[in-house]
């Protein structure tokens, strides 16, 4: 609305110089004061419209972006706060008072936004604890990068517990020593020979019992990598289908993780959507011909072609002429 009015300042001058009385005739006419607010107010509001634009989509991942876009409107907020312009310093000191009381303390925060943020192979830890330390300072913004670190790894070893099998590792290491124990007494030949087999066999057991202590599992190896390169044609969920045979456990996290939206607006139009098929004058469809009719708007709403309506009514019609005149010669050839 701000942006639209802005058009019209021109115009309010010219009517104001064409008609002299026009001053006593109208009330509250906008003072150049009020249309230097609104352009500020306008620059500044734009930024929360595309953030909400940005998180509130359907058709694509939005749970990796909210950090950035948060990152940016904090940004936004502390410059606004020191601004020359009392107005808008004191209605950005009071919108980042309701900043904080949402994004300002890390007990209300839900850590699986930050764990989607670090799943993002263009950002990883190390760029978000950057960007922790310019939101928070760096003694809290550390401390919330380290808190959201923790929480991924204990999720990590959930999903590890989940799709590993018990006792595999002891499996493994029994399944050596009764190797041992049978190439070791099948050995008829040379004693020496008998000392190297033994020894090798010995080592793969301690192998498999170190390693299952110090190997590196999937998220150390994911989060020690170089990041990806900003790309606009990036697909996240393409990258992680990519790599789902090099890291199978972590995929199924980023997977689920992933698939969160970050916003109710989609249910909440997907609602108001139903409300407006289903209403107290339609109120006998079935559930099925409800979900076909949302179905059918929007496919065709996302259809790049127009639907020429006049044309379809016309292959309708003689639809429908064809199939009287089908009838009537049915009619007749039954008579």
């Amino acid at each position: 609305m701000l942006d639209s009015a802005h058009r019209f300042e021109r115009a309010f001058e010219t009517f104001e110089e064409q008609d002299p009385y026009m001053l006593h005739e109208l009330e509250h006419l906008p003072t150049k004061s009020d249309w230097e607010k609104a352009r500020f107010l306008t620059l500044f509001l734009e930024n929360f419209y595309d953030l909400t634009v940005k998180v509130s989509g359907s058709k694509y991942v939005t749970s990796n972006n909210l950090i950035n876009e948060l990152s940016h409107i904090n940004g936004i907020l502390k410059e606004m706060a020191e601004s020359a312009n009392p107005d808008l310093c004191g209605m950005a000191k009071i919108m980042k008072e309701k900043y904080d009381k949402y994004w300002g303390r890390l007990e209300k925060m839900n850590m699986l936004i930050f764990i989607a943020y670090m799943l993002d192979p263009r950002t990883k830890f190390e760029y978000f604890e950057f960007v922790a330390c310019k939101m928070y300072g760096d003694t809290e913004g550390a401390v919330v990068a380290h808190v959201a670190k923790d929480a991924m790894y204990e999720l990590f070893n959930d999903y590890k517990r989940l799709n590993t099998p018990a006792g595999s590792s002891q499996s493994s290491i029994s399944s050596l020593s009764s190797g041992s124990e049978n190439s070791i007494s099948s050995f008829d030949g040379e004693v020496s020979k008998k000392i190297n087999d033994r020894y090798r066999i010995e080592f793969k057991k301690r192998k498999v019992e170190l390693g299952g202590k110090n190997a590196k599992s999937e998220l150390d190896k994911y989060l020690s990598e170089d990041c990806e390169g900003e790309d606009p044609e990036f697909d996240i969920l393409n990258w992680w289908k990519g790599n789902s045979l090099r890291l199978p456990i972590l995929s199924q996290m980023a997977r689920d993780v992933l698939a969160v939206p970050v916003s109710t607006v989609a249910s909440e139009s997907a609602f108001s959507t139903g409300g407006r098929v289903l209403d107290p004058f339609r109120s006998s469809l079935t559930p099925r011909i409800v979900q076909a009719l949302i179905c059918a708007q929007d496919w065709f709403r996302a259809s790049e072609n127009e639907l020429n309506v006049e044309e379809k009514l016309e292959d309708l019609e003689e639809f429908e002429s064809g199939l009287i005149k089908g009838g009537t010669e049915a009619t007749i050839v039954d008579v």
